[in-house]
C-alpha cells in the first residue's frame, strides 16, 4: 500500500481510536490512542504502553508513556483490538495494514 494511502486510512479511520502498531523490526509494538497523523504518515499516540515481541509473538510489556511519534516509515501493522486490552496474538484484532 503507498505510503499516503496508509496515511489517509489512519486518519479517516482510526483518529482517536486506541490501536496496537507493530513496526516493521518485528520485535516491538505500541498500544496507545490515535491523536495525530501528519502528512508523512508519522503517527502519534498518547497513553502508549510499549511491548516487545517474544519469538512466538507474544507481547512482553516494557514501559509506558504519556506520548510517542512513530514514523510512518516504520510502521508494519495497525490493529484495532475488538476488546480494550491487547492479547498475545492478532487473532483477537481487527488488521487493517
Amino acid at each position: 500500500m503507498p505510503q499516503a494511502a496508509g496515511e489517509e486510512l489512519i486518519r479517516d479511520n482510526f483518529m482517536l481510536q486506541t490501536l496496537w502498531i507493530e513496526l516493521k523490526d518485528s520485535h516491538r509494538a505500541f498500544f496507545g490512542t490515535l491523536v495525530c497523523v501528519d502528512t508523512h504518515g508519522n503517527a502519534i499516540l498518547q497513553d502508549v504502553t510499549e511491548y516487545h515481541m517474544e519469538p512466538d509473538k507474544s507481547p512482553r510489556e516494557e514501559r509506558c508513556m504519556p506520548l510517542l511519534m512513530i514514523p510512518g516509515k516504520h510502521i508494519e501493522r495497525v490493529a484495532k483490538p475488538r476488546e480494550t486490552q491487547p492479547r498475545s496474538t492478532l487473532r483477537d484484532m481487527d488488521v487493517y495494514m
